[in-house]
Parts: structure tokens; C-alpha cells; sequence
């Protein structure tokens, strides 16, 4: 988990001090997201805030020295197998820059992209929005973040809910659409590449359910292989591992194929105990 903030002004109304102590307000919102690097950097068009909780490539910091600058808040689980080198990062400003877009296709992983280009800024959430970014528009400005509180730290912003997603959360307790509870607040929605610049939003990827009869013992088989693959790619390509075990199944599962893992359990007095289970 790291923290990304930024603060996009195609027009420079604030000038470059105020839009850097800006980010630094909203970036220190952000701390307990990563406290291996803490850093604000300005470019032209834009200002990023980063948090970087470190689990592979610890040494190394974010972000890139390549033609395209790139940040990341995720996990890349094949950059190694992209067939280019160096770290996270660096394997992705070099595919973006040789293959364009089109590269994002062969990332296996949960992530959120910061790509900067010269005044181009690019912001890419993963196939499956595992990793959130927020954001909020004001005038010519793109204010987004990793987490709400980081955005509502802005002197312009006026904190209001938002009706229409509040009747939503009290429904069904969840939100199915880019709105959130904050308003004028929303997501990048999962699988899109959003142009700040322009304010475009195309889609790079789409979930096609199309499932075909299988037989029973061929589906136990393939849905054990594909969660043991899984699970095991996420735990070799990191340099610092755990599971956090609650006794359900997706932990259990984990923690079965991962035998020799530390475990981490958070235990609470009365009903909601459940040691018992996670023993």
C-alpha cells in the first residue's frame, strides 16, 4: 500500500510555491499509508504527493528517471517476465514509452499509475479497481488522491454530501457508479486510462463474462491450480510477506498454501472474537 496525491493545473493560477505546499497538505493526510518514502516533487503541469510503503524493490525509490515519469501505488506480480529491465517503475516507463498504452494490457497486478510525459499527465487504475483513486474537479484544476481525506484537505474544496450516493449506500450499503459519498467527489472507474489534460477517460480493458459447461472434477482441478498460482506469484515477488488470518476461508486458503508464513490476527472481546477460528 503507498499513497499518491496529486494536484494537476493546466493553467498555473496558484503558482508553483501554493500548488506545492498544497500537495504537501493533502500528501501529509497520507502518512499511514508509507513512511519508506515521503516525497513531494513538482513538474510543469503538475505537483505530486507520495507515500511508498515498500514491499519489492525496497531499496529503490519511485519515482522513474526515464522519458516517461511514472509512480506506482500496487503490485506489478510479472514485471520481471515484460522483457524489460529494471524495477516496477522503470519496467513501465519503458513499455509505455516503446509499446504506448497498449502495454497496460500485459500488466498482471493491482496498481494505480501516475504517467507523466512533458505537460501530459495520465492517471491508470488496474482492470479490476482493486487500488482506489479519487478525484475532484474545480475549474481547470484535477485534485486526486488515494484516499477522500487527502482531497478534502484542499483550501477550496467545501465538504457536502452527496445525496444521491448517500440513498444508494443506505439501500444497499454500496455504491456501484464513480460517486461517492462526497459531492462533486468520484472514482476513476476500474480499467480506464483518465487524461488530465483533456479530462478523457478511455477504457483499456472489459470484464466479458462468458462462462461454458465444464465438467465437475475438471473445474475443482483448475480452480485449485489458478488460486495455488496466484497466491504464490503475490508472495515471490515480494521481498516482505504475512497473511492476515481471521479464520474465514480466503485466509485460511492462503495461509494453507503458505505454510511456512507469518500470521497476523486482530482479536476483539465478545461476539465479534475470532480466535478460535484463526487458531
Amino acid at each position: 500500500m503507498c499513497g499518491i496525491t496529486l494536484l494537476f493545473d493546466s493553467d498555473s493560477w496558484s503558482g508553483l510555491t501554493t500548488r506545492n505546499d498544497i500537495t504537501q497538505r493533502m500528501s501529509n493526510e497520507l502518512l499511514h499509508r508509507g513512511m519508506d518514502q515521503i516525497s513531494v516533487m513538482n513538474y510543469q503541469t503538475v505537483s505530486v504527493g507520495f507515500n511508498r510503503m515498500a514491499v519489492t524493490e525496497i531499496d529503490s525509490q519511485q519515482p522513474s528517471d526515464q522519458n516517461w515519469i511514472v509512480y506506482l501505488n500496487g503490485e506489478i506480480y510479472n514485471y520481471k517476465e515484460l522483457g524489460y529491465k529494471g524495477n516496477e517503475v522503470e519496467v513501465i516507463a519503458k513499455g509505455i514509452e516503446r509499446e504506448g498504452f497498449k502495454f497496460i494490457n500485459k500488466l498482471n497486478g493491482m496498481f494505480v499509475i501516475v504517467a507523466i510525459h512533458n505537460e501530459d499527465v495520465y492517471v491508470i487504475r488496474d482492470r479490476y479497481g482493486i487500488k482506489p483513486f479519487y478525484y475532484w474537479r474545480h475549474r481547470n484544476k484535477f485534485i486526486g488522491a488515494s484516499e477522500i481525506k487527502a482531497i478534502i484537505q484542499h483550501p477550496k474544496y467545501e465538504v457536502n454530501a452527496n445525496g444521491r450516493a448517500v440513498k444508494s449506500w443506505l439501500t444497499v450499503c454500496n455504491q456501484f457508479d464513480d460517486q461517492t459519498l462526497f459531492e462533486d467527489i468520484y472514482t476513476i472507474p476500474a480499467g480506464q486510462i483518465a487524461h488530465l489534460n483533456t479530462g478523457k477517460m478511455t477504457q483499456y480493458h472489459r470484464c466479458i463474462f462468458a462462462p461454458e459447461p465444464m465438467d465437475y472434477q475438471e473445474a475443482k482441478r483448475e480452480v485449485r491450480h489458478l488460486v495455488i498460482q496466484a497466491i504464490e506469484r503475490q508472495r515471490y515477488r515480494s521481498d516482505q510477506s504475512a497473511a492476515f488470518v481471521s479464520g474465514g476461508l480466503d485466509s485460511s486458503i492462503i495461509r494453507y498454501v503458505l505454510n511456512d508464513i507469518t500470521t497476523i490476527t486482530a482479536c476483539y472481546n465478545g461476539l465479534d472474537d475470532e480466535r478460535s477460528q484463526a487458531k
